[in-house]
């Protein structure tokens, strides 16, 4: 129960830290004068920190979800035939696999795109001169 305890409060805190880191970048963005390189070198570094916050906070309530239902069983509030799957452990190893490759593989491509970004020029972040395009004439 312990674990479900702090499982929990892991969960909500991560979420209200993901809030208020957002909510502070904001006010602190706007307060620049809506300029990303007037930012505090500081208030970056805590972007990177929360990097993998939505994770934790996801496998935090996955926690709380699937440890939590077990008092209920132990107890005899659900019957274990209520909860046992009937799919064949392989399909279970399998899918499990397959997610694991999966997630692999999404975070390897989020790592990337930050890194490229990050490792932008400045000059290729500016917008370029814009072309007048007529609209209409003015006869």
């Amino acid at each position: 129960m312990l674990l479900i305890f702090f499982a929990f409060r892991t969960m909500v805190g991560m979420g209200v830290l993901m809030l208020a880191v957002a909510w502070v970048g904001w006010w602190l963005y706007r307060r620049s004068g809506w300029r990303a390189e007037r930012l505090p070198r500081t208030l970056l570094w805590v972007f990177t920190g929360m990097t993998f916050s939505g994770w934790i906070a996801t496998v935090a309530g996955w926690w709380v979800t699937e440890i939590g239902r077990q008092p209920f069983i132990v107890y005899g509030l659900i019957r274990t035939a209520d909860v046992v799957s009937t799919v064949p452990s392989s399909m279970i190893g399998l899918t499990l696999a397959l997610y694991i490759t999966l997630y692999l593989a999404l975070i390897v491509a989020y790592v990337t795109v930050l890194k490229y970004m990050a490792e932008k020029p400045e000059e290729a972040l500016a917008p370029g001169p814009t072309t007048m395009i007529p609209t209409g004439s003015a006869a």
